[in-house]
């Protein structure tokens, strides 16, 4: 599926979103290769330069080489509200641990993690604050460096279990460097 650009929305060195302002327009684009749910990216060119600053900066990313930061603490973002189906109007912010494919594996996410661990990775404090509802795409960061995008929460869908339950599932940023740099220049 095609993402589509009718709707996006960059809004920059914000942290309260009740004093958004955002900028509309760009244009979205996405490998054709990839197979569905195994990727959670999307380039989005935009119709002026972003402004840098002292608070507006670029992200620093990993090489396609690069492992995931297996058994670190990583900084996490999202403006959902742990364990509810609300959004918050701060930019939460917490650490969570980073796991081995193995230790990931040890989950039954009905069938639906193990086939992809090539291009998944798993992380998230079990039964405390982390990443949970709305917060999809939020970034995962370690040492500055931003190693993967918030892919899936397990437990909101059918079985009614909370966030925490299980383990976040993460997309590694360095699992599709090869294409943000073949596309960008960066």
């Amino acid at each position: 599926m095609k993402p589509t650009t009718s709707i996006i929305l960059v809004v920059l060195a914000l942290y309260s979103i009740d004093h958004a302002v955002a900028i509309q327009g760009g244009q979205a684009a996405a490998p054709a290769d990839i197979p569905p749910f195994s990727f959670d990216c999307v380039l989005i060119r935009l119709n002026e330069p972003i402004p840098f600053s002292d608070t507006v900066y670029p992200v620093k990313l990993p090489s396609a080489d690069q492992e995931w930061p297996y058994d670190r603490k990583a900084t996490i973002l999202g403006w959902g509200e742990p364990n509810a189906r609300a959004n918050q109007l701060a930019l939460q912010k917490t650490e969570v641990p980073l796991y081995s494919d193995e230790f990931c594996g040890s989950y039954d996410y009905s069938g639906w993690y193990i086939p992809r661990a090539a291009v998944m990775k798993c992380g998230g404090e079990l039964k405390a604050s982390y990443h949970c509802y709305n917060d999809y795409g939020g970034p995962v960061i370690v040492d500055d460096i931003q190693y993967g995008i918030l892919s899936y929460v397990h437990g909101h869908l059918k079985d009614g279990s909370e966030c925490g339950d299980y383990p976040n599932i993460y997309s590694p940023v360095s699992a599709y460097r090869s294409w943000i740099q073949a596309t960008t220049g960066f």
